[in-house]
C-alpha cells in the first residue's frame, strides 16, 4: 500500500505577548459592543480610536502572513492579506453559537479577549466527517476537535472548516473578536 495524507487542515493558535492591556483596554470600551455579527458593523472602523484595536488588527495581519507561509512555504507578507467582517462576540451564560462555516473566507481568525473554564470550547469538526466511516469517536459519527481557549490566545484556521463554540456554562461573558481574512485579489494569482 502507498499512503498519503494529501491536504492536512492547518488550524494554527498564537498568543499575543501583551495580551493583558490589550484586552484590558478592549474591554473598557464599551462602544465597541455595537460591533457584532448581527448589526454588520466592522470593528476595525474604531482603530484610529482604540489603540488597542489598531495593534490587535496589526499582529493579526502578521499571525496571517505566518500561517500563510507555514501552509504554503511562500513568502507572504501582512500586506497580502485584509480584514473584512470583523466584530466581537459577547456571550453570556447559556449562549453558543451554532455549527457553521466561512466558506468564502481565507482564514478565520478569533482572539479570545475574556474567556474561562467552561465559558465555551470552539468545536472544530473533522472536514472528512460527511464519510461516516472515518471513526467513531465516543460512539458519535464524525471526529471532531474541541479546544478550550485562554484569553490572549487565537485560533485560526480555513474558511471552510465547519465549526462551532458550546455553551458558555458559567456567568462571566465570554468575549472573542473574530475576522475573515482574505488574500488581496492582486495577489492571489500573479504571486505565482
Amino acid at each position: 500500500m502507498i499512503f498519503k495524507n494529501m491536504w492536512p487542515t492547518p488550524i494554527a493558535f498564537f498568543e499575543h505577548p501583551d495580551a493583558d492591556s490589550i484586552n484590558k483596554e478592549i474591554m473598557s470600551h464599551d462602544e465597541i459592543r455595537q460591533c457584532n455579527f448581527w448589526q454588520k458593523k466592522n470593528l476595525w472602523e474604531y482603530n484610529d480610536k482604540i489603540p488597542a484595536l489598531a495593534e490587535l488588527h496589526r499582529w493579526m495581519l502578521d499571525c496571517s502572513a505566518e500561517y500563510a507561509m507555514q501552509c504554503f512555504d511562500f513568502d507572504y507578507k501582512p500586506e497580502y492579506f485584509e480584514h473584512k467582517h470583523a466584530f466581537i462576540n459577547y456571550r453570556p451564560r447559556g449562549e453558543e453559537v451554532l455549527v457553521h462555516t466561512h466558506r468564502l473566507t481565507t482564514i478565520v481568525m478569533t482572539y479570545y479577549v475574556q474567556v474561562g473554564d467552561g465559558s465555551g470550547d470552539i468545536r472544530l469538526h473533522d472536514p472528512r466527517s460527511h464519510l461516516g466511516w472515518i471513526s467513531l469517536n465516543a460512539g458519535k459519527p464524525y471526529n471532531y476537535y474541541d479546544h478550550s481557549p485562554k484569553a490572549g490566545q487565537m485560533i485560526m484556521f480555513p474558511g471552510w472548516v465547519t465549526h462551532a463554540v458550546r455553551m458558555n456554562q458559567t456567568d462571566e461573558e465570554r468575549v472573542a473578536v473574530s475576522s475573515n481574512v482574505f488574500l488581496k485579489p492582486e495577489y492571489t494569482f500573479d504571486m505565482f
